[in-house]
């Protein structure tokens, strides 16, 4: 840089692949090179010139946006979008492990996740149904209810199954593997014609 020379900091920062009319890529004044007046006075019209480029109209937006993201401003779009985006994988985390909770619960008294009947009409939906029914807030029935997000078909309950059993071999393996060796005890009964079952 030479000295006695002005630059534009928005315009240098902020322009990525904007340029003016009149202007290449490699030359851009106040951001290249700067402004360089012989005549210090002259360069309030110099400036005004260049407050009207619409590069420096577009750098400066991009300036403040980044200035109110910096400062975690509820004004800006970016942060809101990023408030809305955690506030839903934190709903989706939370609907899930109440979903998981029940299919544990399930899973470990050894019941039936199904009912004969699982329509709306029926009295009786199954186990996996009825607890969601019983034990789920007003806000939890209304995600149920919605075409996004309820997660309780049979595929989904297969895959939570397939989760918690994932889960359970991995910690017996990983209590096996604390001790190097392990026993397995089989017990068998044969029936009259003296064959294994």
């Amino acid at each position: 840089m030479s000295n006695d020379a002005l630059f534009c900091f928005p315009c240098r920062h902020f322009a990525t692949n904007l340029s003016a009319s009149g202007q290449t890529t490699a030359q851009k004044c106040f951001v290249n090179y700067g402004s360089k007046c012989k005549n210090w006075k002259e360069i309030i019209k110099c400036l005004a010139k260049h407050r009207r480029y619409e590069r420096h109209i577009i750098s400066t937006q991009r300036w403040c946006d980044y200035q109110l993201v910096q400062t975690n401003s509820n004004h800006s779009v970016a942060n809101q979008l990023i408030n809305f985006r955690q506030q839903n994988i934190n709903e989706n985390r939370n609907h899930v492990h109440f979903l998981l909770k029940a299919a544990l619960y399930l899973s470990k008294q050894g019941l039936a996740f199904r009912g004969h009947i699982d329509s709306e009409s029926s009295k009786n939906k199954g186990n996996f149904f009825e607890i969601l029914e019983m034990f789920a807030s007003d806000e939890m029935k209304l995600r149920l209810q919605s075409q996004y997000g309820h997660y309780t078909s049979s595929s989904y309950q297969n895959d939570f199954i397939q989760i918690i059993a994932t889960l359970t071999r991995q910690h017996i393996l990983g209590s096996i593997n604390t001790f190097g060796f392990y026993t397995i005890m089989v017990d068998e009964t044969k029936d009259l014609s003296k064959k294994n079952k």
